[in-house]
């Protein structure tokens, strides 16, 4: 089975990479993350936005999987 996605970047490249992954896979985002600097918002896209900094609190490692969507 498939663990759920958080997507790195809060741009038209991160929306695009949900799309893709949520309508050509099995993955299902679940969050977007960037770096704290980079945050300045708590929604992206209708997904919580966890500051990169606290992301392991509340999405383990070992339970997701993570893209990054950078261009």
């Amino acid at each position: 089975m498939t663990r759920p996605l958080i997507i790195f970047g809060t741009a038209e490249m991160a929306q695009l990479a949900r799309y893709y992954f949520e309508n050509d896979s099995d993955h299902k985002v679940v969050a977007f993350t960037a770096d704290d600097t980079h945050v300045d918002s708590d929604q992206f896209d209708g997904l919580p936005v966890v500051p990169f900094s606290k992301i392991r609190e509340r999405y383990p490692a070992e339970e997701v999987d993570m893209h990054v969507a950078l261009s």
